[in-house]
């Protein structure tokens, strides 16, 4: 079409020099040029992928909102914070590329709190670039779209929701796929510079988490395999031939003798182990493994993993080993992939069941998912080749895919702490929470579910399979995702909001100058397990070291006095700050109050104003609860009120005595009160409330309450299990002792 004519009688001159100009320039492409330019879009799609998925970890991530894999997040916090602080040491027998990688949260954060919310983005990051390797990986096999596909669903994998967990994994599943992906280019393709790149990624995991030593058992596996399936392709299979394609990977053979050699020097000239290259991990030299029980848990491991990715992926490729063994593969790339997979995923699956068949015994999908990636790239290179489906592989593949899947015990393992390990039964546990009271059985919805599954992968119509199962795959990841990310929250919420913690939970640093001398002292009414929790979660939100100390192993308070000794009654010298239960305060100030905690400033002599017992953190009494005064008053008057708020009408009424007087030693060597007590008596009704006050002895005293009966508000459509007498509160003179 030219400017001429009608178009050159309608248009200005102006607009016809430019018409003739556009159109002139307009000249096909060259195919250099369209695949270039195609090129550089698929980049343009991959990065804006890694941009979305960095944001969406970063929203998920503030669902976390506090530690919930104790002391795992605490210890790699504190070497990150280490080594900002100038004293970190290679000798702490952990990997220190995630300590690196997360030190600069402590570099310029002052608080912990803040501190957190940067590490949880130094995961995002680093999870969500894991798509680079895999697409460079699948693109030298594979059209871009494909590859692209295969970064996408790694993106989307529940399992990158571990980002909001301060754990090594975030960094491992990347430097794993750099190392896995780095071997496979060099089997293919084994010049000296890829053979080196291969020990520098191998040496990068292995600094990141000792796990990866099982690389070095893989490596010979896959150019092992890779040489055969090569020269059977070549349809010329020879020794000779595979002799000659050894020789080209003498590089790593000299590297790997240096480091045979380099151990043997040091095991026979120091006292150094080779179990010691595990480093934090050594111990699990010693374990008592069985045949049987790592069996099984391979199985498990394997049928969690399977599940975990939505089943078709491992059916497909279940389905590409099939065929790799039928050398039906069209490429040399396609055949180093297969190789690589074949050996890395069964092994890092066998490492990990080994493991936890003694150690933890349970499926522990986080210490496995860094191979999850490797079967999405088989399900990307399957779509790449038109979805191939051979009638006999395909039912082969589907079958083993289904087997291992319905072999997983979900029953049992629910129990055993899914949202830190095992998150794919996270979904079938809820499902079972709800359907059950439907009837259902969720092990038969499991089961139709993984035939639906199958059916797709194998009967559906190419055309429509192949954008049906991206589409189910991408929903599933998001149920599943959304599953764990609500269970997993509401435990950080439960752990962030424990008794003196709360949205300032790095308060202790806030409340002490730097370099203070701090202890814990454990020992409250809420009971061993949550003040280490405590413990930890104050640990970790705050920069400020602390001893631990606990009482009745520690210190000792006498009964009668009050008076603070060491074990057997020695001399006690305690920091200037001690974190104490407030049922054990100090004749000191009170720096900070905390709930069930109290930050003081004791002197000594130490002494208690008074201690508690029977009375639950929350203010709610036992049946039978009691109140020592040390330090008596003069003139002072005790008060006490008892409620019973919020408790169903039918609960029954209760019966309360309070009796206070002097305290004294009983002839079993236990404390009570003299035989002249003050007493005083009531009734409690539901949602009512007793009062009393009474005049107080000028020596040490004891307040004993009974509340009879009890209740447990479980009994009545509660979720406390506890047994509740009632909620307390006690003065004393001016002063607020409960409540």
């Amino acid at each position: 079409m030219s400017c001429s004519g009608i178009v050159g009688s309608v248009l200005p001159e102006d607009a016809c020099a430019f018409w003739r100009a556009t159109t002139m320039a307009t000249v096909p492409e060259s195919p250099a040029t369209t695949s270039a330019r195609r090129s550089t879009d698929y980049w343009i799609f991959l990065g804006a992928a890694i941009i979305a998925s960095i944001v969406l970890r970063l929203i998920v991530n503030t669902k976390f909102q506090a530690p919930t894999i104790l002391t795992d997040e605490l210890t790699y916090s504190q070497l990150a914070r280490d080594i900002a602080d100038g004293k970190f040491s290679l000798s702490n027998g952990y990997g220190i590329v995630y300590p690196l990688l997360l030190a600069p949260s402590w570099v310029f954060n002052q608080f912990g709190t803040e501190a957190y919310t940067w590490m949880k983005a130094t995961n995002a990051v680093l999870v969500s670039l894991t798509a680079i390797p895999v697409f460079l990986w699948a693109r030298r096999m594979m059209q871009p779209r494909y590859a692209l596909l295969a970064a996408v669903l790694t993106l989307l994998m529940p399992s990158m929701a571990y980002s909001g967990h301060v754990m090594t994994e975030n960094a491992f599943v990347l430097f794993f796929m750099l190392a896995v992906w780095a071997m496979a280019v060099a089997v293919e393709r084994p010049t000296i510079l890829n053979q080196l790149l291969v020990v520098v990624a191998i040496v990068a995991a292995f600094a990141t988490r000792a796990q990866a030593v099982v690389l070095l058992a893989a490596l010979p596996l896959i150019i092992l395999l890779y040489i055969l399936a090569e020269e059977r392709a070549t349809g010329a299979f020879s020794l000779a031939g595979c002799a000659r394609r050894v020789l080209r990977f003498w590089p790593l053979a000299a590297i790997a003798g240096l480091g045979v050699l380099a151990i043997a020097v040091r095991t026979l000239a120091t006292d150094w182990k080779l179990s010691q290259l595990l480093q934090a991990y050594s111990a699990t030299i010693g374990g008592q493994y069985t045949a049987e029980n790592v069996s099984r848990y391979f199985l498990w491991h394997l049928g969690e993993a399977t599940f975990a990715l939505g089943v078709i992926p491992v059916a497909a490729l279940l389905l590409l080993v099939g065929m790799w063994i039928l050398n039906r593969t069209r490429s040399s790339a396609e055949r180093a992939y297969l190789a690589t997979a074949v050996v890395t995923i069964p092994l890092v699956i066998l490492q990990v069941a080994i493991f936890t068949s003694y150690w933890s015994q349970r499926v522990s999908e986080r210490n496995m998912y860094c191979v999850f990636p490797v079967v999405l790239i088989g399900l990307a290179l399957w779509f790449d080749i038109k979805l191939p489906r051979p009638t006999r592989l395909t039912a082969t593949a589907a079958a083993i895919a289904g087997v291992l899947v319905l072999s997983v015990p979900f029953g049992y393992l629910y129990p055993l702490a899914p949202s830190t390990e095992t998150w794919a039964i996270v979904l079938p546990q809820i499902l079972t929470r709800y359907l059950a009271q439907q009837g259902w059985d969720v092990q038969v919805v499991i089961t139709i579910s993984v035939a639906v599954a199958l059916l797709v992968f194998g009967i559906l119509r190419t055309r429509t399979a192949a954008i049906l199962i991206p589409l189910l795959l991408i929903a599933y990841f998001g149920i599943s995702q959304a599953s764990v990310v609500h269970e997993v929250a509401r435990a950080a919420s439960g752990y962030r909001n424990a008794p003196s913690l709360g949205a300032d939970a790095d308060w202790l640093d806030r409340s002490v100058p730097a370099g203070a001398d701090v202890a814990l002292i454990t020992g409250s009414s809420l009971g061993p397990d949550t003040d280490r929790l405590i413990g930890w979660e104050t640990s970790f939100f705050n920069r400020t070291p602390f001893t631990w100390l606990s009482w009745g192993t520690n210190l000792f308070a006498d009964p009668l006095t009050g008076d603070v000794t060491g074990p057997g009654g020695a001399a006690l010298t305690l920091p200037t700050y001690v974190i104490t239960p407030a049922s054990a305060r100090f004749s000191a100030p009170i720096v900070v109050p905390r709930g069930p905690f109290a930050l003081q400033q004791p002197v000594p002599p130490y002494r208690l104003d008074f201690a508690t017992g029977g009375v639950l953190a929350d203010g709610w009494t036992s049946g039978a609860a009691f109140i020592d005064f040390y330090r008596p008053l003069a003139g002072a008057a005790f008060s006490v009120r008892l409620a019973r708020p919020d408790v169903p009408a039918t609960v029954p009424p209760a019966a309360i005595t309070v009796r206070i007087g002097t305290l004294v030693q009983n002839a079993d060597g236990t404390v009570g009160i003299d035989a002249s007590p003050i007493v005083r008596t009531g009734t409690l009704a539901p949602n009512g409330e007793f009062t009393c006050e009474a005049p107080t002895p000028g020596v040490p005293f004891r307040v004993e309450i009974t509340v009879d009966p009890t209740f447990s508000p479980a009994a009545f459509g509660g979720a406390d299990t506890r047994e509740l007498g009632a909620k307390l509160q006690a003065t004393y003179g001016d002063s607020v002792i409960v409540g």
